[in-house]
């Protein structure tokens, strides 16, 4: 009777040899259909974000706005302004390439932020529940996965003052309601070449951006380097994201600065 041969130490070493070589040659393919695959719900999501947006406008002849001061603290209304309009509720304004934090519960997955009062009720949120705070404010911010365009390119600079028109879909939303400086629908000249929201820059709060400020304030590259952008009309568009900022608000010639502001001009050399 024969007996059994076993494996000798060579020949397990080149066995194992052989699976790393494996493992190494396709955990970097797998990664990559992860990270495809990401981009792709991400993109179904901001489609979802691009419909409650265009139905919200449609019934109030006015984009939403991006935010509201309470107590100091940047409060963002746009998601919470547009999701009664729109399928899914809050779970599409999670794109799965954030942390599990990042998905909008109540109470909130991530730090306590305050509560919102029964004034808020204007904006979209329900009683008492957790603001979606910016880290702007001296407080730990709510993890956000969007960002909405309210400045376009003015950067730093004035972009609500008289003279400077609101470039973008509209920013800071003053108490009383009937003060806000809002957007109307006419004022956006093209809405497919016009930025409405895109993926968030960082962690806490970053749910407003502009083509050009602080990194904080810029679209993310969560997606292979870029992120992906809906625009007014709906569809949705991934950029790098060298390709979507603005080196200098005041002087520029970017071939994606139109895209950022609502009457679909350029804007270079302006104070």
């Amino acid at each position: 009777m024969r007996s059994k041969r076993a494996f000798t130490l060579v020949e397990l070493l080149v066995v194992m040899a052989i699976i790393a070589v494996l493992i190494a040659i396709l955990l970097p393919v797998l990664n990559r259909a992860k990270q495809q695959a990401q981009r792709v719900v991400c993109q179904a999501n901001l489609r979802s974000i691009g419909l409650g947006l265009m139905m919200y406008v449609e019934d109030n002849d006015y984009y939403p706005g991006g935010w509201v001061n309470y107590s100091g603290h940047p409060a963002a209304i746009w998601p919470t302004l547009i999701r009664k309009s729109m399928r899914g509720g809050s779970k599409v304004f999670y794109c799965p390439a954030r942390p599990a934090y990042f998905i909008w519960t109540n109470p909130p997955s991530g730090p306590v932020v305050p509560s919102s009062p029964a004034m808020f009720g204007v904006f979209g949120y329900e009683r008492n529940e957790p603001l979606i705070v910016s880290n702007d404010g001296n407080v730990g911010g709510t993890p956000w996965s969007y960002a909405y365009n309210f400045g376009g390119t003015a950067g730093n600079g004035p972009i609500n003052r008289g003279d400077v028109p609101t470039r973008g879909l509209g920013w800071l939303v003053e108490l009383p309601t009937d003060s806000r400086p809002l957007v109307k629908r006419s004022r956006v000249k093209n809405p497919s070449e016009m930025i409405a929201v895109a993926d968030a820059a960082g962690e806490y709060g970053n749910c407003i951006m502009s083509a050009v400020e602080y990194p904080a304030r810029a679209p993310g590259d969560i997606h292979q380097g870029g992120s992906n952008v809906l625009f007014c009309d709906g569809h949705v568009h991934w950029y790098p994201l060298k390709e979507l900022l603005v080196n200098d608000w005041k002087r520029g010639n970017e071939p994606i600065r139109r895209f950022w502001n609502n009457d679909n001009e350029p804007h270079g050399n302006e104070p």
